[in-house]
């Protein structure tokens, strides 16, 4: 008996230090795991400000379907999680814009789309704002609870991931439309340059 006291009391002892290291490292982890996220975005925002230099030089040396192909890709549509990497995303895609309306102009395209792909954009920019934030508050919520010693109620948890899903929901379906008219608009001004070459 004395044996399996001295076990039970070992093993008692054994998952509340664990359970304590939980609780120190996940903040931690978190933070980590955060850290992580932003420098990726970063890599992510600076390989689209090289796409437009790339796209700047190829339409300089007159190969626009190349240009045309590069911005389409460059479009920065993901989530982003903090307020500058919205911000710098929201910069880059209208410095996209501006690309397909100069190009529109040069070769005397007009471009239909134009209005309703810059209210996509302002949509986006806006429903990547409520995410972030939608995402900040569950997280301070979160580890106000924990340093209260208390647990998050299932229906504030639950209101909240319904809300973060409504909103990823969203800006799936801006970014599908976005995609399509972005397609719209490359493949307007493809079959302008094909036309050209055909006349000329």
């Amino acid at each position: 008996m004395p044996n399996f006291l001295h076990y039970t009391y070992t093993i008692f002892l054994l998952a509340l230090g664990m359970a304590f290291i939980g609780v120190l490292l996940f903040p931690l982890i978190r933070s980590f795991s955060a850290a992580f996220k932003g420098a990726a975005e970063q890599v992510r925002l600076k390989k689209g400000d090289e796409s437009l230099k790339r796209v700047d030089q190829l339409l300089d040396e007159g190969d626009l379907k190349a240009a045309l192909v590069i911005l389409r890709q460059s479009l920065i549509l993901e989530t982003v999680s903090t307020r500058e990497g919205i911000k710098a995303a929201r910069e880059h895609n209208q410095q996209i814009l501006t690309r397909f309306i100069e190009i529109g102009e040069e070769h005397s395209v007009h471009l239909q789309n134009l209005a309703e792909v810059e209210q996509l954009f302002v949509q986006h920019h806006e429903l990547q704002i409520l995410l972030m934030k939608a995402n900040e508050s569950f997280t301070r919520l979160q580890a106000k609870r924990e340093q209260e010693k208390k647990t998050l109620p299932d229906w504030t948890k639950s209101d909240f991931q319904r809300r973060i899903r409504e909103v990823q929901q969203e800006l799936k379906v801006n970014r599908s439309r976005l995609e399509q008219v972005i397609k719209e608009i490359v493949a307007a001004l493809e079959t302008r340059q094909t036309s050209d070459v055909t006349y000329h």
